[in-house]
């Protein structure tokens, strides 16, 4: 009963500590999206922990949207991935943020999320997203690699290598 004891709380700490490591990762994620100053350290720090980071931005004549991928291997030998999204910041961001009505957002690559938002009539029983969301997701694949020591690839083209 005394061995018991012990275990079954370590597990919980075990879990709380796992919990707050994926909070921290998140946020610290998110401060890197931004290239300023604290967005670099931030970077540098995450990769000192073993995640590599690619930061994308996104291709001439899109809204200008940013976002970076995370990548590290996790101990069940798999690899954990996060996303970051930089946020609202310049006027053309506020226009495509204002693009409120709703598409059909569905399919499994660019064409097929094409064509079904441009279906219209649609129930409400359909998933469905604001257009201005919409427009970033699409641009997104044309995005390139933001760091100067690699040649310029789009998102695209990193994942088929």
């Amino acid at each position: 009963m005394l061995l018991l004891r012990p275990l079954s709380s370590y597990a919980g700490l075990q879990e709380d500590y796992e919990e707050a490591y994926q909070l921290y990762i998140t946020a610290g994620a998110s401060v890197a999206a931004y290239h300023d100053r604290i967005g670099e350290v931030v970077t540098h720090y995450l990769e000192q922990d073993g995640w590599r980071i690619d930061h994308y931005v996104q291709a001439e004549g899109y809204s200008g949207a940013r976002f970076l991928v995370a990548q590290k291997a996790n101990p069940a030998g798999g690899t954990t991935y996060v996303v970051a999204i930089v946020g609202t910041e310049t006027s053309q961001d506020v226009k495509l943020d204002l693009k409120v009505d709703k598409v059909y957002f569905a399919g499994t690559n660019l064409a097929e999320f094409a064509a079904n938002a441009a279906k219209k009539g649609l129930p409400d029983t359909v998933p469905k997203v604001h257009r201005g969301f919409y427009e970033f997701v699409q641009a997104g694949p044309a995005a390139t690699l933001r760091n100067n020591h690699v040649p310029a690839l789009s998102l695209l083209d990193q994942l088929n290598r």
